[in-house]
């Protein structure tokens, strides 16, 4: 089936058996990282 094909999600989710799954992250959580000094520099003179 080509993309065209479906018109709602329902019908992809019949067609290939899927499963929603709302509410969890995506991508793991990450820590902050703290920006170089040389990004603080070109951010300084750029913006």
């Amino acid at each position: 089936m080509s993309y065209s094909q479906f018109k709602t999600i329902a019908q992809a989710k019949a067609a290939f058996n899927l499963k929603i799954i709302e509410g969890s992250r995506f991508l793991p959580q990450t820590s902050p990282v703290a920006p170089s000094q040389t990004l603080c520099d070109y951010l300084r003179e750029t913006l």
